[in-house]
């Protein structure tokens, strides 16, 4: 956290080849140890496992709900780091093979490694950690020990990674826009390692329901911001954005808005989770109608679609500066229009 976010690049490099080799290693012992998946096993075969369409179709609702819960984190923080890309489209490819065919691939092996190992060893290792654990534990060697320490080592480095680029770099760049004659990017990074330490992370990931439960909650709060985005960029803005206005610190600015507050968009934030919130109350072990839960299985679509619908009712009703201009124009009419300096921004004419 030392280093800036402009050169870290290839620390994902480097990442990008060893932690798909590492879970590569561990499928591929697990399936040849094992003789195969053999995945039968994952389901109890005395449990009762027939239940009503309903409750099939809410549970799979509530997965799509934790799924988004992890992806949403890198809807709203990959602006922080496409900011830095020499072209407008340098970061769409990435995204579109490597989310969808990485999270893919990652699901794939997970379930694979479990089915394997579970019929081996009679227990269900969903963790990665544990599944280490378990290794040694049950099949300690030279051979085991060396495997171990190499995934080990790839998992630890890829959490890094991990934690750089969807946590550390996002607050950093956030917490800068608070105070940027005192707090610059590195200095953000390490407020957000001392903080960090008070949410003690750890105990989210120490079991998989409680992750599962932790991604749900997490989503109903991420949904309204990436539906403000998306609702003022492609809607309100209409793709339009004016750099000068950007820099500058009068109060007749586009981006100026209540002494520097969007209070269109807290609001429409707000608006976003109140219906799902009452479920995600009742996560954490209070009693609730089924409808309550019902609506939380729905979180992030349904935040998403409130809160980015919020936003548009509040700038129509109250109105952001430059409105007028933006309806006046074609979708991204403005969008290349950089030929501004900071210096031209906050002294026009001079």
């Amino acid at each position: 956290m030392l280093v800036h976010t402009t050169k870290i690049r290839h620390l994902f490099s480097v990442k990008a080849v060893i932690v798909p080799l590492a879970g590569m290693g561990i499928v591929c012992w697990a399936t040849t140890a094992n003789g195969g998946v053999s995945g039968d096993r994952l389901i109890d075969a005395t449990a009762k496992t027939s239940t009503s369409t309903a409750v099939f179709a809410w549970a799979i609702v509530s997965q799509f709900n934790a799924v988004m819960g992890a992806n949403s984190a890198l809807l709203v923080t990959v602006p922080d780091l496409a900011r830095y890309s020499k072209t407008r489209r340098a970061q769409v490819y990435g995204q579109a093979l490597g989310l969808p065919l990485s999270q893919t691939i990652c699901a794939a092996f997970g379930i694979i490694t479990t089915a394997a190992v579970k019929n081996m060893y009679g227990e269900a290792y969903w963790n990665p950690y544990d599944l280490l654990n378990g290794i040694l534990d049950r099949s300690y060697s030279s051979k085991a020990r060396a495997g171990v320490f190499f995934a080990s080592f790839a998992f630890a480095f890829a959490a890094l990674g991990t934690t750089i680029a969807c946590n550390v770099v996002p607050f950093a760049a956030d917490v800068t826009c608070l105070a940027p004659r005192y707090i610059n990017i590195v200095r953000g990074q390490f407020i957000c390692l001392i903080l960090a330490f008070a949410i003690v992370p750890w105990r989210i990931v120490a079991t998989s329901n409680g992750f599962l439960q932790f991604l749900s909650g997490y989503s109903i709060f991420q949904g309204p911001i990436v539906g403000i985005m998306v609702a003022d960029y492609f809607l309100v803005r209409r793709g339009n954005w004016y750099v000068p206005d950007m820099f500058s610190p009068s109060e007749t600015g586009r981006y100026y808005y209540t002494r520097g507050f969007n209070l269109r968009a807290f609001g429409a934030f707000v608006i976003g989770f109140l219906l799902p919130f009452p479920g995600f109350v009742g996560s954490f072990g209070h009693t609730l109608a089924p409808e309550a839960t019902n609506i939380f299985y729905l979180g992030w679509v349904l935040s998403f679609l409130v809160g980015g619908a919020a936003y548009l009712v509040l700038c129509w009703v109250w109105r952001v500066s430059g409105w007028h201009d933006d309806v006046g124009l074609g979708f991204e009419m403005r969008s290349e229009d950089t030929e501004y300096s900071i210096e031209e921004a906050q002294f026009p004419g001079k």
